[in-house]
């Protein structure tokens, strides 16, 4: 793994966000095609459209609130890409293929009458 590390602008080193780091350096043409991202939905929106752009893979770990840990409250729910339904990052995940979820519409969807039940709530 090459490491690089971003820090403050005039201190000789990258500055930037991780994600322009990351484009800065991976190379298109690498023998490993795969970006792994965890972090807060906007970072992993972008670590997935970086890789999108590149026709790579993504995985993605969601952080997401986990309020039994067996899927049953529906707490950590996350939309799928399909649009059928959700998965579960205490059962399903929390590890996700940016292709079977929808990170657009991640990120406390699932808060309706402070069930945990996310059918029928539109976050945008």
């Amino acid at each position: 793994v090459d490491r690089r590390h971003g820090v403050p602008a005039g201190r000789g080193a990258f500055a930037g966000t991780v994600l322009a780091l990351a484009a800065s350096v991976l190379e298109t043409d690498a023998e490993h095609r795969r970006v792994l991202a965890c972090g807060p939905p906007a970072l992993l929106r972008a670590a997935a459209e970086l890789a999108r752009l590149r026709g790579w893979e993504c995985l993605v770990s969601v952080e997401e609130r986990m309020g039994c840990g067996y899927g049953v409250c529906r707490s950590c729910v996350v939309p799928r890409a399909d649009g059928d339904g959700y998965v579960t990052a205490c059962k399903d995940g929390p590890v996700f293929d940016t292709a079977v979820v929808n990170l657009a519409s991640s990120g406390r969807a699932a808060v309706a009458n402070g069930c945990g039940c996310a059918e029928g709530v539109d976050e945008s």
